[in-house]
């Protein structure tokens, strides 16, 4: 399984996009598409952080994609800014190239970085 550490940018969402996920078996050419994602028990999603997304990105669509909100996704390459995509942490850059790594139906896990003892106050 390919561990990737990620830096929170919207502490209401992380916990519904850490842990463990299977990318699609039908690939997509811009992003990594969580296989089950979408079919958790998941609250509404209001739009909140619709920002560009950098590669490595991890996304969760919000209501406005109706029903496909809450999917979530992992950017392979840099995307503009789409007001029914929250953009919910980043990679960390140390990590962005394993993402290259998780093809269709590789398992992956999203984990938030901590910080160092001496950041920590």
């Amino acid at each position: 399984m390919i561990s990737l550490q990620v830096e929170v940018l919207d502490e209401e969402l992380i916990e519904l996009v850490l842990g463990t996920h299977v990318n699609r078996q039908d690939e997509a050419r811009d992003v990594i598409r969580s296989a089950d994602a979408r079919f958790k028990k998941i609250p509404q999603i209001s739009p909140k952080q619709t920002i560009e997304r950098t590669v490595g990105s991890i996304t969760i669509d919000n209501e406005n994609y109706l029903r496909y909100m809450g999917e979530i996704q992992l950017t392979k390459r840099n995307l503009p800014a789409d007001e029914k995509v929250n953009v919910v942490a980043q990679v960390v850059t140390e990590d962005l190239p394993l993402i290259h790594q998780i093809h269709a139906g590789v398992n992956y896990q999203l984990i938030r970085k901590e910080g160092r003892k001496d950041e920590q106050n």
